[in-house]
């Protein structure tokens, strides 16, 4: 992202069919998997921490919902969270896949604070205890990220502190989620944050106040999570798109 970021500027240019590796969040296998893989092939990364999660012991909402449904007894869920209810058939690994799929994507379009209750509550229902070291869901620790950020071919940037939708709290919690978790990172690695990624990255999920606010941090560009492919140095830099890679089974190369 570098590379991007001065050819956004014009300050150098991409060759045709270029691609930017990035990974988003900071778990443990970006760590034991990726990084080993990275090294070897001489392959540079940017990846973009939620620093509330890093050396936590944290679970991401996202996996938390998946954990509960996908490992709970129950095989019915019947929930109501405010003036909404939840009912899905849970008697099959498909009917349970169905039902994850289908309450992460309410949980993505819900304020922040709704989607929040929906979790804490169907946890609660659907009673699944899940180990937070699990190795699907396990953050790296701060002294993992530092042991990355010593390699020439590895970047970290600010992904906010909770993987919160900026588009969808207050200012003031939009604000602080960006300063904290660049905060965090500067004083963690001892050096300027100069790159940043919003959670979850569609067109809802962040907005102009959000864009002006990384402005004022001193940033230049930040990647979205739109399908897409960009155009240098026309693209928004702001807006840049992304392709998702592992998503429905598409494998590298993609047409």
């Amino acid at each position: 992202m570098t590379e991007i970021a001065r050819a956004l500027r014009r300050e150098t240019d991409i060759p045709d069919g270029a691609v930017a590796v990035t990974l988003d969040d900071g778990y443990l296998n970006n760590h034991e998997e990726a990084w080993p893989i990275l090294e070897n092939y001489g392959v540079p990364a940017t990846i973009y921490l939620a620093t509330g999660y890093i050396g936590t012991g944290r679970m991401m909402w996202s996996d938390r919902l998946e954990a509960a449904i996908l490992g709970t007894k129950r095989t019915r869920l019947d929930i109501q969270v405010r003036n909404r209810r939840i009912v899905h058939d849970l008697s099959s690994e498909t009917d349970r896949i169905t039902a994850f799929l289908e309450i992460k994507a309410l949980c993505k379009a819900s304020p922040n604070d709704f989607k929040d209750e929906i979790i804490d509550v169907l946890t609660r229902y659907l009673d699944t205890s899940v180990a937070e070291e699990h190795p699907l869901y396990a953050f790296m620790a701060w002294d993992q990220v530092r042991e990355m950020d010593a390699s020439p071919l590895i970047d970290f940037g600010a992904h906010t502190v909770d993987h919160v939708s900026l588009a969808r709290v207050p200012d003031d919690e939009m604000r602080n989620q960006i300063n904290s978790s660049v905060e965090a990172l500067e004083r963690e690695l001892g050096h300027r944050c100069r790159f940043f990624s919003y959670p979850e990255g569609q067109r809802d999920d962040f907005d102009e106040r959000v864009i002006g606010h990384l402005l004022r941090k001193g940033f230049d560009h930040t990647p979205s999570a739109i399908e897409g492919v960009n155009e240098l140095p026309c693209s928004d830099p702001f807006r840049l798109f992304r392709t998702m890679v592992g998503f429905e089974g598409r494998p590298y190369p993609f047409g």
